[in-house]
């Protein structure tokens, strides 16, 4: 028991001095990361007349906050992957090669997905969303008013922390909907059994997590059906292909 406690405790330092150098890395790499942040907004300046790559701050303290923001998400990211990594390596001596083997395969799982959610959200929407919403500057101009547009650069990080915390999400909740799914559901009439058990859970989650207006609540609740939809369908075709395969050998 003793032991236990003892690798615990050493766990445990190495995990607070990988924050703390995370911390400093990160803070004395801000510019940097700022701009790695902003960069993919110039994917936006191509063929633009209208564009204006810089940002505006009003608060005297909005940098500093910014800055802390930016560091603060850096090392909660890193933080949550050695975290995992740690409890994972303590608790693999007590399990079987099988519960290891598949619990390994679901962290690595979980970090390719990660990965490619991230690039989803960098490189395609918030490009994509930023040169959306920064267009009706464009079309208001050629109308009846001007209107120009200085965006706020810790309104911008917010705007990017939210798609990408929102990407995050549910590409890890369509990977966990088709794990539970593929494994405790054998069949197609007991998938849709649970159905109504999932919509249900969909909405709660939905109106507990969304700000209090019908149409965020709908928003959310439509995209997690949506994914979970995706994920039978994908279960299902899997299913099929297993059996198809089955016969033919």
């Amino acid at each position: 028991m003793v032991s236990y406690l003892l690798e615990i405790k050493n766990r445990f330092v190495f995990l607070t001095i990988s924050i703390l150098l995370t911390l400093l890395t990160s803070y004395y790499y801000k510019e940097v990361l700022l701009f790695i942040l902003i960069n993919p907004l110039s994917v936006t300046n191509i063929n633009s007349d209208f564009f204006i790559f810089y940002f505006i701050f009003t608060d005297l303290v909005a940098i500093f906050t910014v800055y802390f923001k930016i560091v603060f998400f850096v090392t909660i990211q890193v933080a949550s992957f050695y975290l995992v990594y740690q409890t994972f390596a303590f608790l693999s001596f007590a399990l079987y090669k099988s519960e290891y083997n598949l619990y390994k395969n679901i962290i690595i799982t979980c970090f390719v997905v990660w990965v490619f959610s991230l690039v989803i959200s960098y490189f395609l929407l918030v490009p994509i969303s930023w040169k959306f919403f920064f267009s009706f500057q464009s079309f208001i101009s050629n109308k009846f008013i001007s209107l120009h547009f200085e965006p706020k650069i810790d309104e911008y990080l917010n705007f990017y922390l939210t798609l990408y915390y929102s990407c995050i999400f549910y590409f890890q909740l369509f990977f966990i909907l088709f794990i539970l799914i593929d494994k405790y559901n054998s069949s197609t009439n007991s998938i849709k059994k649970v159905r109504k058990f999932y919509y249900l859970s969909f909405f709660v989650f939905s109106t507990i997590v969304s700000p209090p207006d019908v149409f965020s609540q709908l928003f959310i609740s439509f995209s997690l059906t949506a994914v979970y939809e995706v994920s039978v369908l994908i279960v299902i075709f899997k299913k099929l292909l297993v059996r198809q395969t089955v016969k033919t050998n």
